[in-house]
């Protein structure tokens, strides 16, 4: 893992923090509801107020919240197709003619800040990292010469270290239904770095060559992504009979996804750099069960879903006594399909 990481989404973290206390010595908040865009009786009736902008301004509902779960995914790249050579000179190949897929899996740490002003606009700013590098197994696969058979196959060992950051904006949408809706939007950083070692690699047009083995690390890749999004929420809460008011939500969420993504190989065992940037599009997909107890301590479980896929060009690079020599550009496509689970507590005011 870079050292640099650790500092960025830490410096994220703590500025999160820094706006919120910022706006909740400002606004002198008040308790508010159970949610601030479900009615305290539940469901979305009711909660229109006569000035939405002035009620909600002084009602306004800051929370803190932190947790643990688990991420696991896989991120697949492939080439070929069109390609163009340093000299100029261009043509086709079948596709694809290599294939790599990462798998991994790991602990993940979140901290989410959110500011409310009922029935007027909710901001949400999330971090989410891997607690320990995850693990999990890198194959590659290449069609040199025909798209009918593999010529060469290996297998590596993957660790991967990983961080998100996420601001969103939850407008509501004025409705007397039991359930409230909320158009989204916001931006998503996302940073993945993979490790691969102890490779093992064979041939199967030629057994004869038997197995190839090489200890410790034998390749990197680093895989950034830039995503504005859009889309729908909707959340119902109700209470629960209890001495202690105990308010249970129900909330989901439906998005769009336009990705930039950008990624760095080095290819250590080939003195081989490449580098991609790709554009392409994604859907996201999440639900929350969500406890409000005595309006100000938060707890529960989430779980979300996340694919993207993404195409562009690919640059290859020969490294020569420390210098980088353009071999030529590829078609490339990146596909990243992964879901989390996390439980979370914290407190409102």
């Amino acid at each position: 893992m870079k050292k640099g990481s650790h500092s960025i989404r830490w410096s994220v973290v703590w500025g999160l923090a820094v706006i919120v206390a910022l706006c909740h010595r400002k606004a002198n908040a008040a308790p508010g509801t159970a949610s601030a865009f479900v009615g305290r009786e539940g469901g979305a009736a009711g909660w229109i107020p006569t000035n939405p902008i002035e009620w909600g301004i002084a009602h306004g509902v800051f929370g803190l919240e932190g947790g643990a779960g688990w991420i696991q995914g896989q991120e697949g790249y492939r080439i070929g197709g069109n390609v163009t050579l340093a000299d100029g000179r261009s043509g086709r190949l079948h596709f694809p003619i290599s294939e790599l897929l990462f798998s991994y899996r790991a602990p993940i740490g979140v901290l989410r800040a959110s500011m409310e002003l009922p029935t007027v606009l909710r901001i949400v700013g999330t971090v989410q990292s891997s607690l320990a590098d995850g693990t999990g197994d890198v194959e590659d696969r290449d069609w040199l010469f025909t798209p009918r058979r593999v010529d060469i196959e290996s297998r590596s060992d993957n660790e991967t270290s990983l961080w998100m950051a996420d601001l969103a904006l939850h407008i509501p949408i004025p409705s007397r239904l039991p359930v409230a809706w909320t158009i989204r939007g916001g931006y998503r950083y996302e940073s993945f770095d993979h490790q691969v070692t102890n490779l093992r690699q064979w041939y199967p047009i030629r057994p004869d060559m038997g197995e190839d083995r090489v200890s410790g690390l034998v390749a990197t890749y680093e895989t950034r992504y830039h995503i504005p999004y859009a889309g729908v929420g909707w959340e119902w809460g109700t209470n629960m009979v209890s001495d202690v008011p105990i308010h249970v939500h129900f909330v989901g969420h439906l998005e769009g996804l336009a990705v930039l993504m950008t990624d760095e190989d080095q290819h250590l065992l080939r003195d081989k750099e490449t580098e991609s940037v790709m554009t392409g599009f994604g859907i996201s997909a999440g639900g929350e069960l969500r406890l409000v107890v005595a309006e100000r301590l938060t707890a529960g479980l989430s779980g979300s879903f996340c694919s993207i896929r993404a195409s562009g060009r690919q640059k290859q690079y020969a490294l020569v006594r420390g210098r980088r020599y353009l071999i030529g550009e590829i078609d490339s496509e990146n596909e990243h399909d992964r879901w989390m689970l996390i439980g979370w507590i914290g407190i409102r005011f």
